[in-house]
């Protein structure tokens, strides 16, 4: 079957009504798996001493009664 299409968006909208339905577990999973590689992009937290949180545990032993 043939179509005339002149533009990106007719040839999109004719891919999309002919485009097989996904069900909703795929929905989900394909939603999940961009954000994941959006996180995994970002720059990573760098690490912390547990030197840092010497002072908080010190407060929390010390209002133990």
């Amino acid at each position: 079957m043939r179509y005339r299409a002149f533009s990106w968006s007719a040839v999109e909208r004719i891919l999309a009504a002919q485009a097989k339905p996904r069900s909703a577990m795929e929905s989900l999973t394909i939603e999940a798996r961009e954000q994941l590689d959006e996180i995994l992009r970002q720059i990573p937290v760098a690490s912390r001493s547990t030197a840092d949180y010497q002072a908080l545990l010190e407060e929390t032993a010390q209002r133990k009664p």
